[in-house]
């Protein structure tokens, strides 16, 4: 179920597998090390793949910093908090 929709809530799984609420939670906790953010329910730990990648955008960020300190007042960002579902969130310079 979660892997069909992360935002599936236990409740939900319990009434539709008959499996108690508490069962779920240590199932995916325990045994599928998940955890819920942001409403969805994520891997706890990032995969080796997932710290490269990151490791190579920090590299990347630092190298370009490092060349120009005013490299920021060109990056747009999108302030998530305001997407209200819409998948459209409001930029700022």
């Amino acid at each position: 179920m979660v892997a069909q929709d992360r935002r599936v809530g236990i409740g939900h799984m319990s009434l539709q597998s008959g499996i108690s609420f508490t069962s779920i939670q240590r199932i995916l906790k325990l045994d599928l090390k998940l955890s819920k953010r942001c409403a969805k329910y994520m891997p706890r730990a990032l995969t080796p793949a997932q710290l490269r990648t990151r490791q190579q955008v920090c590299d990347f960020w630092s190298r370009l910093f490092a060349n120009n300190r005013h490299v920021f007042e060109q990056v747009v960002t999108v302030d998530e908090s305001q997407d209200k579902g819409t998948k459209q969130g409001v930029a700022q310079a």
